[in-house]
């Protein structure tokens, strides 16, 4: 019998932050709230036991399709990575940095709705999947190397891949601050996305250049 999928923490944690309770100030029925987090495959863990020893195993989340994550594909954002910085001057002598030799991850959000009981409002947890910009590259895989070909593929999704890889080692390291960086990437574009149509009269200003020295 094949296992549901189980509810991913970061829903439980919207469900406790936003219990559905009107207040004068912010009734629930206005204000829905929304949360962003990575749609990761694997969690940790699942206890198994062998020889009378815990034993920890990844725990797969995505096993089974859910119906209450639901694709925005349409809604995909593209988050650089790496590269280096490129500095310029345009023609009046101003320093014009620009970011160069960069690798693109594709942010796919899923949005599984959040109801608490007894609430007026559907809140909504948005969980981005990482995915690469291109499947794989055709020239190397017409020389013979096809491993080397899907390495970008699968370098980019170990984003969502796993939970809390090890940071014993330098690539988990590298790998949680890709997580943090991408995870908070997503939200900005998304939420500068929204922001238009969201009808508020307030305006977004961008920071100063800082001249530099």
């Amino acid at each position: 019998m094949p296992r549901s999928s189980p509810t991913p923490p970061s829903a439980t944690a919207v469900s406790d932050a936003s219990p559905p309770v009107s207040s004068t100030r912010w009734p629930r029925s206005i204000c829905p709230d929304s949360a962003t987090a990575i749609n990761y495959e694997f969690g940790l863990f699942r206890q198994t036991f062998v020889n009378g020893q815990q034993v920890e195993q990844p725990d797969q989340w995505l096993e089974q399709p859910s119906p209450w994550l639901i694709e925005r594909h349409d809604e995909a954002v593209l988050v650089p990575v790496y590269g280096t910085i490129a500095h310029k001057s345009d023609r009046g002598g101003a320093y014009v940095p620009s970011w160069v030799d960069y690798r693109v991850i594709v942010g796919v959000p899923h949005d599984m709705p959040v109801v608490g009981f007894g609430g007026q409002t559907v809140n909504v947890l948005r969980l981005y999947s990482a995915r690469a910009s291109h499947e794989f590259d055709i020239g190397i895989f017409n020389s013979g190397d096809y491993i080397r070909a899907v390495q970008q593929k699968i370098n980019t999704e170990a984003i969502s891949k796993i939970l809390y890889p090890s940071d014993a080692v330098q690539s988990g390291r590298e790998l949680r601050l890709l997580q943090e960086y991408f995870l908070v990437a997503c939200a900005v574009r998304d939420i500068m996305r929204r922001y238009p149509s969201s009808g508020t009269s307030h305006s977004i200003t961008s920071p100063r250049r800082t001249p530099s020295r």
